[in-house]
């Protein structure tokens, strides 16, 4: 990964074969206090819990950055995606202008 400013984290998962069924990316702001999160899952690969892993980890990270919050925008079709966000603390809000859309976020203080 190159990441020349310090604020960009990237994950890979792979499965047994080493085939990348999965990747994640942390992407804070500029002045330090938010990130957002995008999480891609290998479609015969989602319903196994990677996505949560990532997900959780990306959270951790956060967490030790300082962020206060972390976001993602989703498609509202998405209802895996934001039932997962959701468990795990995440809130929606709608996105103006963007009725297809959704931002879930967490805070983190």
């Amino acid at each position: 990964m190159v990441d020349p400013d310090g604020r960009t984290d990237s994950v890979i998962a792979e499965n047994e074969d080493g085939e990348i069924v999965a990747t994640a990316i942390l992407a804070g702001d500029q002045a330090g206090d938010r990130g957002e999160v995008a999480v891609s899952i290998r479609s015969d690969h989602k319903g196994r819990g990677i996505g949560w892993t990532l997900l959780d980890y990306l959270v951790d990270t956060a967490r030790a950055r300082g962020y206060a919050s972390i976001e993602s925008i989703e498609d509202r079709q998405n209802r895996a995606a934001i039932a997962l966000e959701q468990e795990m603390g995440f809130v929606t809000e709608p996105v103006d202008g963007e009725p297809t859309l959704i931002l879930v976020r967490k805070s983190l203080s």
